[in-house]
């Protein structure tokens, strides 16, 4: 559902089944090891986005999303060659449902996701359940406004 999407750009679209880890619907059906394609993934944020060392996005999470909660990522959007920040807010665990949250300093190209929200300040967050997708806009520190 693209209500459950965060439409970067035409060939970036992230989103998560209802267990493991994101995925990029626009090329892929479900998640692996490799997910998601076209991005990698570095703890840290854009204004080291080159000398971070980035890798898939499990590598990137030490293969527990959730102890990453509150930490700054840089997602490289390989194909485009486009640098984002994002920070985790939440993550459902352990098959309780496919829920996800993050907010990231970029916007999309193509206007905001269904889910997105764009604040003054340049953040959009985006927060989704595994039944039905929510927004609620943040500042620069993930603060809901």
């Amino acid at each position: 559902m693209s209500q459950n999407q965060d439409i970067l750009t035409s060939s970036v679209k992230l989103t998560r089944a209802n267990q493991q880890g994101l995925f990029n619907i626009a090329s892929e059906n479900s998640y692996d090891w490799s997910s998601p394609s076209n991005t990698e993934w570095a703890e840290g944020t854009l204004s080291d986005y080159l000398t971070l060392n980035y890798n898939n996005w499990i590598y990137a999470m030490n293969y527990n999303p959730i102890n990453k909660i509150g930490r700054n990522f840089v997602v490289h959007l390989i194909n485009e060659n486009i640098y984002l920040q994002l920070k985790l807010i939440s993550w459902t665990d352990r098959a309780n449902g496919g829920g996800f949250s993050y907010s990231r300093t970029t916007p999309s190209l193509w206007g905001l996701s269904p889910n997105g929200q764009k604040t003054q300040d340049n953040t959009i967050q985006l927060n989704i359940n595994s039944k039905k997708g929510t927004t609620n806009p943040v500042n620069e520190n993930g603060k809901v406004n």
